[in-house]
């Protein structure tokens, strides 16, 4: 059979850690000085023109590419219709939503 310890024997053993007490500190009390920091003048550079920005669609998602988890929240009606488009397609619900999110990728570019 094993061997076991009382607790008299355990507590005896036990050594407690040895460190300097703490002093505890007023916060409010303290006086604080001020810290002022200086800074540089800011040189003034002639600006160009930005250029035009040219608005690029989203690039459609690559079939290779490993599916990344994301959550939002949904209204309890369209939970039930976009369960109810992929039972009626034979499709999996994430599916409904990738092609709704590529449709408004399309129609809203960047």
């Amino acid at each position: 059979m094993a061997n076991h310890k009382s607790v008299k024997e355990m507590m005896a053993m036990r050594q407690p850690l040895a460190r300097k007490p703490i002093e505890p500190v007023n916060i409010y009390g303290a006086q604080h000085q001020a810290v002022v920091v200086k800074s540089k003048p800011a040189k003034t550079l002639p600006q160009e023109p930005k250029p035009a920005v040219k608005k690029v669609a989203a690039a459609p998602h690559n079939e290779t590419e490993p599916l990344r988890p994301y959550s939002t929240y949904l209204h309890k009606a369209q939970v039930k219709g976009i369960k109810l488009r992929a039972v009626e397609r034979d499709i999996n619900d994430m599916e409904i939503v990738q092609e709704a999110i590529d449709e408004y990728f399309k129609s809203h570019p960047l």
